[in-house]
Order: C-alpha cells, then structure tokens, then sequence
C-alpha cells in the first residue's frame, strides 16, 4: 500500500482530481525532478508541437474491396508489426477522411483502454486512417521529432501521460493533458543522436515489412487461389476419417485441400517438424526483473519486449515457455492464425502458452520458407479453417501438423527463404535502434539524480 498526504495547492493544479491514483503516481516525482535537477531548459510538449488532437468521432462504413478503402488504424494497431489485418473503410462513406488521415513524422499516442503508448509514424502509417482513440502530436520543429517520440516512451514520459488518465469504466488521456506536460529541451547533440536513432529505426522497420511481404507475393504466384463452398455434401465415412468433426467450415476446408496446387508436390508439416507444441499452462510470477514475457497480442507488436511483462527465473517449467531463434509461433485461442518468425533478437524470450510453437527441422526445409506460407492467403485459410469452438477459438497442435505445405521449385523456395531472412535482420536492427533510443534519453535523465 502506497500513503501520502498532499496539499490544497496540489488539488487546484491538477485541476481539483481526487483519485488516488492521479496523485501517487510516479509522475509527481517526475515532474519534481525535471523542474528542479534537469541541466536544459524546461518546456511543454505544446510549444514543441504545431498541433495536438485525435480528430472527429463519426460512424464509419467498412468495405473488403481494398480497391474503395482505406486501412483503418485503431489505437491497439499502432503498436503492430503490420498491419496486415487491418479493417477496410470506404472512401466514399467515410466522412473526415482528410482530418482522420494519419501522416508520416507524427507521434501517436492512444488515448482510450491502455493509454499513453507510443509510437512513431512512418512511411507503413502515412496515408491509413486513424480512429479517435489515437492522439496525433505534430512536431514543430523546434525540437527534433525522434526525441519527443523517444522521452514520451521512455520510463519517464510514460507515467506522465498515464497520469492523466480518468473515467470509471474506459480510461482515456485528452489532448490538453499531453500538450501540459513539460520536458527537457535536450541540447542539439543528444537530439541529433535520438532522432537519428528513430529514423533509421522506422527506416529498417520499412525496408523489414517490405520483404516479408515480397516473400508472401512471390509464394502466393504459384498457389491456386480457392474460396471456400458454400454447399457441399459429405458421409459420415468422410467425417470418421477426419477427426469426428461435424463443424461445416472444418470439412469444407476438407474438400478444399484435395484441389489445392494439385500441380505442385506437397509433404504435411508434421514431417518437416521437430515439434509442435504448447507451452506450460502452470501459474507465472511476475517480476521487475526477470524474462521478457510476451502474450500472444505482444508477439505481434513492433519491438514487443519494449511493453512487455517480465517472469522470474524461478517459474516451473520455464524452458517450456522460452522460445528459440527460428521458431513459428502461431496464436492458438481467441484470434487464430497471426504468425510470428522468432528472430536472433526474440531469442530465448517467454512466450504465453496461448502460442502454438511449430519448430522446423532445417535438414529437411527451411523455417523460413514455412513461414511465409503460413501467412499466404492459402495458409491462413487453413489455419482459421481448422480451428474449432463455440466460445473461444482454438487451434490444436494436430491440424496444424496435417495441413499441406506446397514444394515450390528450390529457386523460388531459395528467394522466399532469403528474403525472410532479410526481413528478420531488418526487424531486429529496426527494434534495437528504436530501444537504443528510449535508453540514450533515459541515461540522461538518470544522470541527474547520480
């Protein structure tokens, strides 16, 4: 339990808030110490920004014709990897499409359900819709943008935009709140240094995006391109012989599969795999300092460790959870079918057991390769087409075993293995530079109380 008393004055400058929280938190003594101990001048985010806002709240209309859309950004989806799954809006229905549009150099910030989290805006968000419930901050110039980005996500900015969170149910942060808040205005040098770290880290993470998806294309030429029937017919030998499912969707996809690539040589994953499995389901404990724990939501996030739970080193069966380079994680319950390809840099992180991990013998084929047909428009229809029930989705070890993994001729299967690697060398540089930042703000900072 954390007890403080505070004063008259403190209720009027933070606007007459009574909650608790509002006053504990960290970001009082933050705030202290970049008033008093920090070496630069102090100054607000608002005189640093030419705007601060999260536009119109309006109905919107959604389409699957990408051809009259737009891809919609939620606040949950600016801390993706892609944005590959992304809902569709028209552009004809949609109204404030211009002031919704979110644009290249901007900072956004979500501002309802789990508020304050950053992220920098690129080249992948320029152009796609953002909702309400993401804050955009429109650097002035005055300030080099990477810095502002870097000092709101680190250790100290987070709190301070967390602060200022309220509402009983849903929590949210205004625009107001964060043009409030006052940093440091770093001297030139360390601006120089932070900002370039930002830029070429959205630039790697750009260049990374751009060859995974290279990688899907060129698999998904040689793929025959099938819906799924709306009407079929099958016995119950037909049903016995394929794990006693009565489930539509599963013996369509039954069916389907017979007429997949029937020009191309094929082998189940199961025999290109070491193992398919889960990992414990037993309880964690959850620590200050420990090993990155990722959900299967933070699996997906751009540089996921940076938001991250950590878990002791003493949590039974802790090998079970920790993941190796080359790893497929596939989400398993609730939302089916994201794939995640663990690089160098994920490595021996923990990883909820609400992830399927598919590990590839490389004598036989590369993981690679497998990789980026599981995320195929074919290899996503199977995977959502095998998973089963009524509550809570889920997909079992099994179906995933069985599913067929087309043989493409060995210059292809070389040129989607090399650009997956690529993508993997980019994304990790991509997520050590945009953490090499946070840390460079944060060791300033640090400094002053030493």
């Amino acid at each position: 339990m954390i007890i403080n008393s505070i004063k008259t004055s403190d209720l009027k400058k933070s606007e007459q808030r009574f909650d608790a929280a509002f006053h504990l938190s960290s970001a009082v003594s933050i705030r202290r110490m970049i008033q008093k101990q920090t070496r630069y001048p102090v100054v607000s985010v608002s005189e640093l920004t030419s705007r601060i806002f999260y536009g119109t709240r309006a109905s919107r209309t959604y389409v699957s014709n990408p051809d009259y859309a737009i891809p919609f950004l939620t606040g949950a989806s600016i801390l993706l990897g892609n944005f590959d799954n992304t809902k569709l809006v028209s552009k004809k229905y949609t109204p404030a499409i211009e002031e919704m549009t979110i644009k290249e150099g901007w900072i956004l910030i979500t501002r309802s359900g789990t508020v304050g989290q950053v992220a920098w805006s690129n080249k992948m968000f320029d152009g796609k819709y953002g909702s309400e419930d993401i804050i955009r901050v429109v650097p002035n110039g005055r300030m080099k943008g990477g810095i502002l980005y870097a000092f709101l996500a680190s250790k100290y900015g987070n709190p301070l935009l967390t602060q200022g969170a309220f509402g009983a149910v849903i929590q949210h942060i205004e625009p107001d709140f964060v043009g409030a808040i006052c940093l440091p205005e770093f001297c030139n040098s360390l601006q120089d240094k932070v900002d370039a770290l930002v830029r070429e880290s959205s630039r790697m993470r750009e260049m990374a995006d751009a060859k995974r998806h290279q990688a899907i294309e060129l698999f998904q030429a040689y793929l025959s391109s099938r819906e799924a029937v709306n009407v079929n017919v099958v016995n119950s030998k037909q049903i016995f012989a394929w794990h006693n499912r009565l489930d539509a969707q599963y013996q369509a996809e039954v069916q389907l599969r017979k007429k997949d690539n029937l020009d191309l040589p094929s082998k189940t994953i199961r025999y290109f795999a070491k193992q398919i499995y889960v990992g414990n389901r037993g309880k964690r404990y959850y620590v200050s300092k420990g090993l990155p724990f990722l959900s299967s939501s933070d699996m997906m996030l751009f540089n996921p460790t940076k938001w991250c739970y950590q878990i002791s080193y003493k949590t039974p069966a802790l090998n079970s959870l920790k993941v190796q380079s080359k790893d497929i994680l596939i989400s398993r319950s609730g939302t089916v079918g994201n794939c995640i390809y663990v690089s160098e840099g994920l490595s021996n992180v923990t990883v909820s057991e609400h992830a399927l991990r598919l590990r590839i013998d490389d004598t036989k084929i590369s993981p690679e390769y497998v990789f980026a047909y599981l995320n195929t428009c074919q290899g996503q229809r199977k995977i959502k087409n095998s998973a089963y029930g009524s509550v809570i989705i889920t997909l079992g070890e099994d179906f995933v075993g069985e599913m067929d993994l087309p043989l493409l001729p060995d210059n292809a299967r070389k040129e989607i293995t090399d650009l997956i690697d690529e993508f993997a060398v980019f994304n990790d540089i991509a997520n050590q530079k945009d953490s090499e930042a946070i840390s460079l703000v944060e060791n300033e900072m640090d400094s002053w109380s030493r």
